[in-house]
């Protein structure tokens, strides 16, 4: 989706053409106002205490309705957009806001420092559990991981968004001293690693797997690198954590502060192109745009 299309969908007349004859569940709202899911989730964040913006409020229905009609959405298992400012707004998945683990909502430990611009964790002992199993919750050759970094580093082996239990996926930014890293990313009998050179880890990262021989990175929307590798891997069976490899108790803590991070199915080089477009326009939006 280019920019001057995402821009347009934030109009009512726009907006109108996601409401006729569509749910919540198959790309948009019912009557009038926001999209469903949108609202759900603006909900959840009131519940919580916070007070939505009008530009808030307009940014996240305008974001859902760009997944929506770029087909991402229905892909997404999570999606965490950290808007609000706190831990109890931090937490919840765009894509199902009950307040539960098995919403894939986010439980944090150690020291976070949350604010309007998202999550910073602070590299020693803080990570976010999504309660996402991959063994369970993903399917083999099908995943993407994806993070908004706001932070420039560097640092050997700083774990963005990770599951591990002797297997792993993963999706660094800033790995072995400055390099972009996706290390045995969403198993397969071919694992593979993308390791690129990546001067500036600020930035939207994906990782997607769409086949047992294909897994891409991608920075901003464009193919950073593809992996190589042989040997099997099976999925983790371990909870997918943000801000750490769960390895151990916990290993290379990560000092990115996260403004959007994501799991789902396999993205196509397409798809990555428009979530980036999406993503940095609600950064945009907010104000924290890197």
């Amino acid at each position: 989706m280019s920019w001057a299309k995402y821009k347009r969908l934030s109009s009512s007349k726009d907006l109108s053409i996601f409401r006729r004859g569509t749910t919540a569940s198959d790309g948009g709202g019912g009557g009038g106002g926001n999209d469903p899911d949108a609202q759900a989730y603006i909900d959840a964040l009131g519940a919580a205490g916070y007070t939505v913006s009008g530009a808030e409020e307009t940014a996240i229905n305008t974001f859902v309705l760009a997944l929506k009609a770029d087909g991402i959405w229905a892909k997404s298992h999570a999606i965490y957009p950290f808007i609000g400012g706190t831990a109890a707004t931090h937490k919840f998945n765009l894509k199902d806001p009950r307040d539960l683990d098995a919403a894939f909502r986010l439980t944090f430990f150690g020291g976070w420092t949350h604010s309007a611009t998202g999550a910073l964790p602070n590299g020693t002992n803080a990570y976010g559990n999504t309660h996402y199993n991959p063994s369970v919750d993903m399917t083999l050759h099908d995943g993407s991981l994806s993070y908004y970094s706001r932070t420039e580093i560097s640092k050997a082996f700083d774990t963005a968004i990770c599951a591990f239990d002797g297997n792993f996926i993963q999706c660094s930014p800033n790995i072995n001293g400055g390099g972009f890293g996706f290390t045995s990313f969403i198993g397969g009998t071919t694992p593979y690693v993308v390791n690129v050179a990546n001067p500036d880890a600020r930035g939207f990262y994906v990782a997607s797997r769409t086949s047992s021989t294909s897994l891409k990175g991608y920075k901003n929307g464009t193919v950073s690198g593809a992996g190589a590798g042989a040997g099997p891997h099976p999925l983790p069976n371990g909870d997918l954590w943000i801000g750490a490899n769960p390895g151990s108790g916990g290993v290379n803590w990560s000092i990115l502060e996260c403004a959007f991070a994501s799991v789902g199915d396999g993205l196509t080089d397409s798809e990555v192109t428009d979530y980036y477009t999406a993503v940095q326009a609600l950064q945009t939006a907010l104000n924290r745009e890197v």
